[in-house]
């Protein structure tokens, strides 16, 4: 394996500090919206606008990623993400552009990632994409842990001129670094760049059906986005019921469990020899099957302490998870990996979408311990079907080479 290089390294510093200013964001914004409201329905308002352009943003932004220069939709995309947070600062207490700027925002958020996704294996060499995929998930748990935290005392400060700002800074640097990178974003071609929107989405699902092993973990990842998401629902409700701390307190110490333990699940766990060297399909079965099981035991102890404790093993999994399926769809042809990438975050984000949607319509009824076990044995019981079929597929002597993603 050679070394990741300086190009790598310039997009991971643009990601990890990109990412840190949209978790800053995203908690000043819900803050500024509640401070000036008064409402938790505008704040739920806020968090629609975020969540609707990921159910159809992701295909589209996969096609454009294909077509034109990644580098260049990359800049683009940052550029205006700056230019629409730095806009927020003068709104003066009328919140209600605020909900399109979000909008816009988001449009760009999934842009970004399919172009992101989709340069992967150019910018870090193929031999490299798993490492490249686990520094890159722990940039994001980086971000994930201190954006919220610099979030919170920015709000208690009132600082939010100063946070917007900062944030804004943050896509201008992420657009530099994009700039300055000496190696091609992709292969571009004449004969892509004719390419028609809808051709291009018949391609990219055509392309996935085609292939069962890909088309095989993409529903594992939906099914996990679906039953993860009561975790996302049932997160601050859980430390409500908690005794040992304030509620506020219990949730930072479950955030800060999940984030190391995906962290220490992408850094290690997922490049460990008798790991990698395993099919993917079925490295992405156990991890997710494990990360649920963890997930549900955590909700099932009285104390903050039990909890973190699982919480944290089910992170490690999904650390797994994520650096290994990110690995499998980016060794997509170059041609096509846009698409793949941006296909996928379109069905990932709607099945959480509607996850949460029903998971907490559950939860107004029932006990959310209940809730979070029920559509974790969800997912257990869909990994399980994957794992005994690809058990008895891998295990016939003619297909010992079935795994292989474009056959």
């Amino acid at each position: 394996m050679k070394k990741l290089g300086k190009n790598y390294w310039l997009l991971w510093s643009g990601f990890t500090v990109s990412t840190l200013g949209t978790y800053l964001t995203l908690v000043i914004i819900n803050l500024y919206i509640y401070q000036v409201t008064g409402s938790p329905f505008m704040v739920g308002l806020f968090l629609l606008f975020k969540l609707i352009p990921a159910f159809f943003m992701g295909n589209l932004a996969g096609v454009l990623a294909d077509k034109y220069d990644r580098r260049y939709l990359i800049i683009i995309a940052d550029i205006t993400r700056a230019i629409l947070i730095f806009s927020v600062i003068f709104l003066k207490g009328n919140i209600y552009p605020l909900y399109f700027i979000i909008f816009g925002i988001a449009i760009c958020d999934r842009l970004y990632s399919s172009c992101l996704g989709g340069s992967i294996p150019n910018i870090a060499e193929k031999e490299n994409i798993l490492s490249a995929n686990s520094y890159l998930s722990a940039g994001r748990t980086i971000a994930l842990v201190t954006g919220p935290m610099l979030g919170g005392i920015f709000s208690s400060m009132n600082a939010y001129t100063t946070a917007f700002s900062i944030d804004a800074s943050t896509y201008l640097f992420s657009a530099l670094t994009v700039a300055v990178i000496s190696v091609k974003f992709q292969n571009a071609s004449q004969e892509r760049q004719k390419l028609s929107m809808w051709n291009g989405l018949k391609e990219s699902y055509g392309f996935i059906i085609a292939r069962f092993g890909l088309m095989s973990i993409m529903l594992i990842r939906c099914l996990d986005a679906f039953g993860s998401s009561a975790l996302n629902v049932g997160f601050p409700i859980f430390s409500g019921q908690l005794k040992q701390f304030t509620p506020s307190i219990c949730y930072g110490l479950l955030y800060v469990a999940f984030g190391i333990g995906e962290m220490v699940g992408a850094l290690y766990f997922a490049k460990l020899t008798f790991v990698s060297e395993k099919p993917a399909e079925v490295i992405i079965g156990w991890s997710t099957l494990f990360m649920a099981l963890f997930f549900g035991l955590s909700f099932s102890g009285t104390t903050v302490y039990h909890a973190m404790f699982f919480m944290f093993l089910s992170a490690i999994m999904e650390g797994v998870t994520t650096v290994n399926y990110s690995t499998y769809i980016q060794n997509s042809p170059d041609e096509i990996r846009g698409r793949i990438v941006g296909t996928s975050e379109t069905l990932v984000w709607t099945s959480m979408g509607v996850g949460m949607f029903i998971s907490g319509l559950i939860a107004e009824r029932v006990n959310i311990v209940y809730v979070v076990q029920v559509f974790a044995s969800l997912i257990i019981i869909g990994c399980v079907v994957h794992l005994i079929y690809w058990w008895r597929r891998l295990a016939l002597p003619l297909n010992h080479n079935i795994t292989a993603q474009h056959e």
